[in-house]
């Protein structure tokens, strides 16, 4: 208990559905301006012959501000316990000189003498406490319980972890601002057990991103992405510079979503510093291929570079026809552009202060800042694809060069006010604009039926948006034993928008004239909006304490795709001036002048358009004990409880055909969780934990609307007949702590799971490959983590400021399903087999060196990760399953100080500069299907 005791003192704590909706927001903004009203309220000041008395208490080593210390006038009733910044105000004490008794565990008692308080005085009184015999021996020089510190230190990360009910693993800002990472999606792939898929896709101990969770800031957050449309967040687009720390829970307690299995990531950006605070930064640096400074680029708007298209890729509205077709504009042929040198550039700013009178009781603070980064790219590319029936299509093969542009902007704002002592009110506000051009031109086979000597063209541009809000309140009440009260509202909008995508393709005939042969051109657009609130109440009952808590939630989202393409067969082949059309090159064949009576037409690809709306509805209850304890002189701690969530998903699909097709997927789960820990020594911890979660599906694989990949060279297609998956999950870790910074763990963790959700590949009647989610019978995901962070100086003195972080996970998985196959006498053998979960790498490898030389301001960071050959798609025919080769990325930084002020950073991503290669094939290397160079880049950057 008492172990235990002083590890915790150590850090501080959218007909009538529409309206049901609306009137559901309601309640949440009347319940969020309800308690702004009664969080405000402040008691009247009392007049007369008194005195105040403030201050802070801290820790007499570290400056770790102690929220809950009590203060007592020896000889009086006068008391007061600290805020949860660690300050006191006691007010209205009658002018005299007091002896002040300063207690809190874990910490040696305090008597101070002679304080005096005079009439209408203020009297700052600072007190630092010494932990109690035993304290000294676990130290947290660097962590002090301000925001931005509690946030952005590697130490306070790791106190947090060890202090944790749950089992997880974080990086703190602290170590970003030390690597090369410029988005969230680079910070997780250093985290233990992590691997992060397409730049952006985050997978947890082996398992797919559909089976993690995101919450930004403390309140859920959600992808949208008209590409894949994935149910995990894209963690590309919030840039690392706004982060105070990342944090991934691996395992669930009540408080948390029950719907994640390999781990809950929890973004935070960062908070309102402690004084004036000004940041500036500005890097430079090169893309990879890039020639003479030039690149080629799309004819776009004059807003490109904000990342929004201007409207001249919109959709015409009420046309059809020729007469739509002569409204777009000729955009197919690109055209040589610059490419300056890659940019990167932020500013922030904040600070705290008193309002009205310098009395430390209306503190209020903020913190504003926004970055702009764009970026170009070229490689060469090589795709493949296969048939995934195995054998019955041919297959289409083009290989050529790619070009690629990049921008993203963002601007957030953070204020906090404490109108008194125990009672904090915050708001957040981040919004995040990103875009990215990809251009592909290439030859080769460009279909099943194609002579193999043609050309293939691809104009793509992406825009997505987001901005989310929120307004939130910690309270304390003393008296009622030092209740906790948390509650949060919030509201998200984000789109994704996919404005004027072509795609093209020629193959040469008999006469070796190149032909069109396919062309189309589509536009997409996701719309998702999201609002809730959540509400905790923490009650302690001597040193265990009950956490009780209510969750709701209410996305909306819409979807629309309409695709078009030119129509040769319209052509009228007697008129001798026409034949030659299709012969025309791109960049001048889909003139206005081409698509007139007797010429192209210009017709609406069925398949490829429709739309859908989803909604997903989640109501969430839960109830949890935290309980220390001793026994025999040993610690251990006992934490767990219930959750309830009751969710509603409905999708309607309205394809551009057919009637419409509804999906409901309507249940309610009770999920137990239970975290044990056993507590040998003050710095080390045994975990045991189970918990049962849910996987659901997202709102795309309900809906079955069709969306075309031109570069996968394949379809999508989501399913109305899915369910959600259930997952029994245990985990065995063993942790030590030997020093502030030094981390030595293993785990073991083992996954039960019935219905997995997965994608399978199909052969199409189009002779592409499609796509589609199923649900696999049962499996299971099992593996081990290990991990190191460690000082170097223990093995030689020169080796002081060099320290190893390195960490490796094993994941074994297994998922039954039954495989089909026709003899040679007609008949069909049906054969149960085993393979892994789709995505999973059997193995990842993170290993960091970090040199620190203080006496120069210089830190040299060199981070390396690799990670195991994985299944990317299933087929009918396991011999024509996709699969990614194994990769390793090596990323360097060197940090140099100029000043106290300055800070000068050279940056090199992806050294290696390894393949991206995708193969079919039982071999794994008898066909390959995508073979792309990724990119690297150097950068310089200068930071004030």
């Amino acid at each position: 208990m008492r172990q235990w005791m002083r590890k915790t003192s150590r850090t501080c704590g959218r007909e009538e559905r529409g309206a049901g909706r609306t009137t559901e927001r309601g309640r949440i903004i009347r319940a969020a301006i309800i308690c702004l009203i009664i969080s405000c309220a402040v008691p009247a000041l009392a007049h007369g012959q008194t005195g105040t008395l403030r201050g802070t208490v801290r820790d007499d080593e570290s400056g770790e501000r102690l929220s809950g210390a009590n203060l007592l006038l020896v000889g009086t009733t006068i008391g007061i316990s600290t805020d949860l910044d660690g300050e006191y105000r006691i007010e209205d004490i009658p002018a005299g000189t007091y002896e002040v008794r300063v207690s809190f565990m874990g910490y040696e008692t305090k008597v101070i003498s002679g304080v005096r308080v005079g009439t209408d005085e203020t009297e700052k009184f600072n007190v630092d406490l010494v932990p109690a015999e035993g304290m000294a021996s676990f130290r947290i020089d660097d962590f002090v319980v301000s925001a931005e510190r509690v946030l952005s230190t590697q130490v306070a990360i790791i106190t947090e972890r060890m202090r944790a009910i749950t089992i997880g693993d974080g990086i703190s800002a602290e170590q970003i601002a030390k690597s090369p990472d410029g988005t969230s999606s680079d910070v997780l792939k250093r985290v233990t057990g992590l691997s992060v898929v397409d730049n952006k896709f985050v997978f947890v101990r082996g398992v797919t991103d559909r089976y993690n969770v995101t919450w930004l800031d403390g309140v859920p957050a959600t992808s949208t992405d008209t590409s894949s449309d994935r149910r995990s967040f894209t963690f590309d687009v919030v840039p690392a510079s706004l982060l105070a720390n990342t944090v991934v829970v691996k395992t669930a307690s009540p408080d948390l979503p029950g719907d994640f299995t390999g781990g809950l990531v929890q973004l935070n950006t960062r908070d309102i510093p402690q004084e004036a605070q000004l940041s500036v930064s500005a890097s430079n640096g090169f893309g990879d291929d890039l020639a003479a400074g030039t690149t080629m680029r799309s004819q776009g708007s004059d807003t490109d570079w904000l990342g929004m298209d201007d409207g001249i890729r919109e959709l015409p509205d009420s046309l059809e026809g020729r007469e739509l077709a002569r409204a777009l504009p000729n955009t197919w042929g690109l055209v040589e552009d610059n490419a300056p040198v890659n940019g990167s550039y932020s500013l922030s700013y904040g600070n705290r202060f008193d309002i009205g009178r310098d009395d430390g009781r209306n503190v209020f603070g903020f913190l504003v800042g926004g970055k702009y980064s764009s970026s170009y790219k070229e490689y060469g590319y090589l795709r493949r694809v296969e048939d995934a029936g195995g054998g019955g299509l041919p297959r289409e093969e083009v290989e050529g060069t790619a070009y690629g542009y990049k921008v993203l902007w963002s601007g957030m704002a953070n204020v906090s006010y404490q109108p008194s002592r125990n009672h904090r009110l915050t708001a957040r506000a981040l919004y995040v604009q990103t875009a990215k051009e990809d251009l592909k031109q290439g030859t080769g086979q460009v279909s099943h039926d194609a002579s193999g000597n043609g050309e293939k063209y691809q104009i793509e541009w992406d825009e997505r948006s987001r901005f989310d809000l929120q307004v939130g309140g910690t309270h304390r009440f003393g008296r009622t034993g030092g209740a906790r009260v948390e509650w949060k509202a919030f509201g998200s909008e984000s789109r994704a928008y996919e404005p004027d995508r072509r795609y093209a393709t020629y193959d040469e005939n008999a006469n070796g004239y190149m032909l069109l042969k396919a062309d189309e051109r589509t536009w997409i657009d996701l719309i998702e909006d999201t609002s809730g609130g959540r509400a905790d109440l923490t009650w302690p009952v001597g040193d265990a304490s009950i956490k009780t808590g209510v969750f709701v939630e209410r996305r909306n989202r819409t979807y629309e795709v309409s695709a078009f393409s030119s129509d040769p067969a319209q052509i009228d082949l007697w008129d001798p001036d026409n034949w030659w059309i299709t012969a025309t090159p791109i960049d001048s064949i889909f003139v206005d002048d081409n698509f007139q009576e007797g010429k192209l037409g210009f017709i609406e690809r069925d398949r490829y358009s429709g739309e859908y709306e989803g909604w997903h509805d989640m109501d969430a209850w839960y109830g949890m004990l935290d309980l220390p304890f001793t026994i025999d002189k040993y610690d251990f701690r006992v934490s767990g409880g219930l959750r309830i969530e009751s969710s509603n998903q409905t999708v309607d699909s309205y394809p551009a055909t057919g009637d419409t097709i509804r999906s409901v997927i309507n249940e309610t789960d009770l999920l137990p969780s239970i975290n044990f820990t056993y507590m040998p020594t003050e710095w080390m911890n045994l975990r045991l934990a189970y918990f049962r979660s849910v996987n659901r599906p997202e709102l795309r694989e309900m809906a079955p609307v069709v969306y075309h990949d031109h570069s996968a060279g394949q379809n999508y297609q989501g399913s109305a007949n899915l369910d959600r998956a259930v997952i029994q999950n245990y985990d065995v870790r063993l942790e030590a702590f030997p020093q502030d910074d030094e981390v030595l763990a293993v785990s073991y963790f083992y996954k039960d799971i019935e219905n997995a959700i997965e994608d399978s590949l199909h052969p199409d009647t189009s002779y592409r490959n499609i796509r589609r989610p199923f649900n696999s019978d049962k499996g299971h995901n099992q593996g081990f983590e290990v991990e190191v962070r460690k000082d170097l100086g223990f093995l030689a003195e020169f080796l002081r400021g060099l320290s190893v972080t390195a960490n490796y996970t094993f994941v074994d998985s297994e998922i039954e399903y039954i495989q089909s196959k026709t003899d040679s006498t007609g008949q069909i053998i049906r054969t149960r087999k085993t393979r892994p979960l789709v995505g999973q790498s059997p193995w990842t490898v993170n290993v960091g060196l970090l040199y620190t030389i203080e006496r120069w301001g210089t830190t040299l960071n060199v981070l390396y990760n690799k990670f195991g050959e994985r299944l990317m798609a299933v087929t009918l025919n396991e011999g024509a399953n996709v699969y990614e080769a194994e990769r390793e990325v090596l990323d360097v930084a060197v940090t140099q100080e100029l000043w106290d002020f300055m800070e000068l950073k050279l940056a090199a991503r992806n050294l290696t500069g390894s393949d991206v290669v995708e193969t079919q094939g039982e071999a794994r290397t008898d066909h390959l299907v995508d073979e792309r160079n990724p990119e690297y880049s150097v950068s310089l950057g200068l930071k004030w």
